[in-house]
């Protein structure tokens, strides 16, 4: 249901563990850049400075459960997401640019926080924010959302198939003892 292609993350973040990514050019061709699965309590993803590319298919950051994924200072040019969210949360700030082929950033699960600050900006083919099943507080301060559909913000019920049938056809939230899958 994402639309996005490929068989691997280039990176992964597991359990509680944090990652600092500084002046790195992290590339994919399908799925993902930074990812985060089997979380447990407070893992951070941390990127300063760095660019974050998919060539087919795929999503700049994955951020699930309780992680929180930070961007300062970074580029993205990815091909659907700049990040998808199953209840983390997403950091853009100090003049990130996610340039996407389709969309900015979505959302989805039982709650989540999205940031977008300081300079930075989304540049989407499609809609900048989609937020579906779920309740997401979003900030976007000194910042510029610029969707090339002029839909800065979607909200919808959960497509997901999977998550609808785990969850009686509400959709949204994590399915007991692990995460959904990705891709």
């Amino acid at each position: 249901m994402l639309g996005t292609k490929g068989n691997l993350r280039a990176t992964n973040l597991a359990d509680n563990g944090t990652a600092y990514y500084n002046n790195t050019h992290i590339k994919a061709q399908g799925w993902g850049c930074l990812s985060s699965d089997n979380v447990s309590t407070a893992p951070r993803i941390y990127a300063t400075n760095c660019t974050l590319e998919t060539v087919e298919s795929g999503y700049g950051a994955f951020s699930l459960g309780t992680t929180v994924a930070t961007f300062s200072n970074c580029t993205f040019n990815v091909k659907d997401y700049g990040i998808i969210s199953q209840d983390g949360d997403g950091v853009f700030t100090d003049g990130t640019v996610v340039n996407s082929e389709r969309f900015g950033a979505m959302f989805f699960g039982s709650g989540a926080y999205l940031t977008i600050d300081k300079g930075s900006e989304f540049n989407t083919k499609s809609t900048a924010i989609q937020i579906k099943g779920g309740s997401t507080e979003i900030v976007v301060d000194n910042a510029k959302l610029n969707p090339g559909n002029g839909i800065i913000l979607q909200v919808m019920a959960n497509d997901d198939p999977y998550m609808s049938s785990m969850f009686g056809g509400g959709g949204g939230g994590m399915p007991p003892g692990g995460a959904a899958p990705q891709g």
